[in-house]
């Protein structure tokens, strides 16, 4: 199954009928329906290809936008991870907190009636 990107970027650098292999890769993993316990960060792919090692203005400007999107991407992603680590830890520190199920945890301290 195909894992859903934040950003996609596939471009050729060269310019149209000069397709000499010079090309960019970028992919930033989507992790936005992720739950808590997928505490890790998002899958990440930068390809650089040059054909010639020769840059021109285009195929800088292919790479500046690339690079700005991919940093985009990233930057939303580690605040999704953040957010989550938070939650995370937030629902450790509470003791009174009962696992999912409604089930009482071991570690809750116990209630006594009068």
């Amino acid at each position: 199954m195909h894992k859903p990107t934040r950003v996609c970027i596939r471009e050729f650098l060269n310019l149209p009928g000069f397709n000499a292999g010079a090309y960019v890769l970028a992919e930033v993993e989507d992790t936005s329906r992720w739950n808590l316990e997928q505490n890790h960060g998002p899958e990440l792919t930068l390809e650089l290809a040059d054909c010639y090692r020769r840059i021109n203005l285009d195929k800088l400007d292919t790479l500046i936008d690339a690079l700005w999107r991919s940093r985009q991407a990233l930057t939303e992603e580690a605040a999704l991870l953040a957010k989550r680590q938070a939650e995370l830890a937030r629902r450790n520190a509470d003791p009174w907190r009962r696992p999912p199920g409604g089930a009482t945890s071991v570690a809750s301290p116990e209630r006594r009636l009068p």
